[in-house]
């Protein structure tokens, strides 16, 4: 039999673990409640232990929320290096993460359990922390009701027309008041109240149709999907819904209308998406308007932010009628709503994350232990059946109970240990089985040594003779025993067994040179060094 790696041999007898020279002060880093507007920072310490030089890359296999202060590392012996983990939520949900950090020692990657919980600064929304789907909806649609103040239809006109959309009592500037139609971008100045404002053409535009809810109270008086138009404009959006519009038959300030789309110019498209957001989610899809229209508003609410002017607009509407535009506050809500008009459902995500394709001992001295943490990187738990080899010296020996269960976020920890006995080098596959029909394949490689192969002393009663065509070997006892010789390469070039306690080794053919014969008794074997 010829091995499949002509690169080295290595044969040892004991049982010693290659040692890690990472050493990290602390495996677990707790970030407790951060905000957004106050990301947080917590250090770990890395030192080599070792007489080597240590190189450590650092990655996170789910970054979101999560930055490193460096992600590589040259470690001289002794020497110690602080890396830094930032945590700054864009989310109020908690982060399950793990960092995980590979050296050039071949031994694996070393983990760090991140736990952070995500909070808004904002307590208005405390409510709907570590919620996604309808549980999201339902938080905020009740959060929304909470506090709010029910105006007339004529109160809330003139509040929109005199305070929150005027520019000069709303902080824009204006030495005057002034409104601007939101549609064509048309401005009139110098009214007086909001009759004046009318008779100089203005209206008040309703965002979701007034007629789709018979014009009832608080919906047709709830300032968060009102805003001033021209009468021109807002006649000629009329009930329509929103859309791209390809060929329109009216267009004035970059807004456009066809007979059944209405388009809004850019500055308001966003402004639009969020105001049509907000009125389905406070109440409810009235005739199914927003059903046909919710694809398109997502992408514009995504495509134009919120600005500084909607954001104050959304600060002046809380103060005159007691409840927020959340898609204005945080519109980062859209990503854990996957409806708003419909079922919302959270997908079921399987996926992870392995901290490298092969399983490398690279050239090892003697037996080693190899960490290997698969991350979870989906929103499902993933149950393990216990990992197989081909090659009974590779082990599975972390001690973990399976079938294992890794929540999103954690990791398999496995250790894999390999034995050096036998045949010289190890070419396998990790096969790791889920609950289902997925496996997970990494192949395990490593390469071994000749030189710790001589430790072990050849018994002084058996005896090694050269003769013209070879070796003659006479041993004590008649077990079971089997023989092999190897090149210096590693290279087999013969074997022979049987139940005697003597047997020749032919050499004929074979160049000279140094040899290492071994004989193997049952799990034991010796190493001689023999020249030809």
């Amino acid at each position: 039999m010829k091995s499949s790696f002509a690169f080295s041999l290595l044969v040892l007898f004991s049982l010693t673990l290659s040692a890690q020279s990472l050493s990290l002060s602390t495996s677990q880093l707790s970030f407790g409640p951060v905000t957004e507007t106050s990301p947080l920072g917590l250090g770990i310490l890395l030192t080599n232990t070792g007489t080597d030089s240590l190189f450590v890359r650092a990655f996170l296999p789910q970054p979101e929320a999560f930055t490193l202060s460096q992600d590589s590392f040259l470690l001289g012996p002794g020497a110690a290096a602080s890396l830094t983990i930032t945590f700054s939520p864009r989310h109020n949900v908690l982060h399950n993460r793990e960092l995980i950090l590979l050296t050039n020692e071949h031994r694996g990657a070393y983990r760090v359990d991140l736990l952070a919980q995500g909070r808004y600064s904002m307590s208005y929304y405390a409510s709907t922390e570590n919620l996604s789907g309808e549980p999201l909806k339902a938080a905020l649609k009740a959060r929304l009701a909470q506090g709010f103040t029910q105006l007339s239809y004529n109160q809330a006109r003139d509040e929109m027309f005199m305070v929150i959309d005027n520019k000069k009592a709303n902080g824009q500037g204006a030495s005057t008041n002034t409104l601007t139609c939101v549609y064509t971008g048309t401005t009139i100045t110098g009214f007086t109240d909001r009759t004046s404002a009318q008779l100089m053409g203005f209206n008040t535009e309703h965002t979701y149709p007034q007629g789709l809810f018979g014009q009832a109270l608080p919906m047709r008086s709830d300032i968060h999907h009102l805003f001033p138009t021209t009468e021109a404009s807002n006649s000629e959006r009329a009930n329509k819904p929103f859309g791209v519009v390809g060929n329109p038959g009216w267009q004035v300030g970059g807004s456009k209308s066809s007979a059944s789309l209405f388009e809004p110019r850019d500055d308001h498209k966003g402004t639009v998406a969020r105001a049509m957001l907000y009125f389905a989610l406070r109440y409810q899809d009235y005739q199914g308007f927003l059903a046909g229209q919710e694809a398109i508003l997502r992408q514009w609410h995504q495509a134009f932010p919120p600005v500084a002017a909607d954001i104050a607009r959304n600060n002046r509407i809380a103060t005159a009628q007691g409840n927020r535009n959340p898609w204005v506050d945080y519109p980062q809500f859209i990503e854990r709503i996957s409806s708003v008009s419909g079922t919302a459902t959270v997908a079921p995500v399987r996926s992870w994350h392995l901290p490298e394709q092969v399983i490398d001992f690279d050239t090892i001295t003697g037996p080693a232990v190899y960490r290997f943490p698969l991350v979870n990187t989906g929103n499902q738990p993933l149950t393990f059946e216990a990992p197989s080899f081909s090659d009974a010296r590779l082990k599975e020996s972390s001690g973990l109970s399976f079938p294992y269960v890794v929540e999103p976020g954690e990791a398999l920890p496995l250790e894999l240990s390999l034995q050096t006995t036998g045949s010289p080098g190890i070419s396998d596959t990790l096969r790791l089985r889920l609950a289902g029909s997925d496996e997970v394949l990494i192949p395990v490689l490593a390469f071994w040594t000749l030189e710790a192969s001589l430790s072990q002393a050849w018994p002084v009663n058996w005896r090694l003779a050269a003769t013209d065509s070879g070796f003659a070997v006479e041993l004590d006892g008649g077990k079971p025993r089997s023989w092999s010789l190897f090149e210096m390469g590693g290279r087999m070039v013969q074997q022979g067994s049987g139940n005697r306690d003597r047997f020749a080794v032919p050499m004929m053919g074979q160049p000279q040179g140094v040899y290492l014969l071994r004989v193997e008794e049952n799990s034991r074997f010796w190493v001689k060094r023999v020249r030809w």
